[in-house]
């Protein structure tokens, strides 16, 4: 499995330690999450760095993301131009809230969809 981040910085878990618990120098739970994932950094808005990616989707089984809605179009990676580049690949999404909802331009963070529950811990 292949993650892309985005360069400089990368996923902020790599920064979240818990109990100030590291491994090499990013956090044990980034470490955690992203067992058996490689990572690589690429600048989506970047046309050569997009056509990288593009070739790696051509021998994907599987995209997943997790942009707000119209994201991934705009990066021009959205369902319909991944899956000419391969037909056979399982394109999945994750989104905080439906579609239709209006809050569906906001991000899905954990904190903020337990505030809007009430169930905060």
């Amino acid at each position: 499995m292949i993650k892309i981040e985005r360069p400089r910085g990368g996923d902020t878990r790599r920064q979240l330690a818990v109990k100030n618990m590291w491994a090499d120098e990013s956090s044990l739970l980034f470490h955690t999450i992203n067992r058996n994932k490689e990572s690589i950094a690429a600048d989506l808005k970047n046309e050569e760095y997009l056509q990288a990616i593009k070739e790696l989707e051509k021998m994907a089984d599987l995209l997943l993301h997790k942009f707000r809605p119209g994201v991934i179009e705009r990066l021009c990676l959205g369902y319909y131009t991944v899956k000419k580049l391969n037909p056979a690949l399982v394109y999945a999404e994750i989104s905080g809230y439906e579609k239709e909802s209006q809050w569906k331009d906001l991000p899905g963070q954990d904190r903020l969809l337990q505030s809007f529950s009430g169930l905060a811990e």
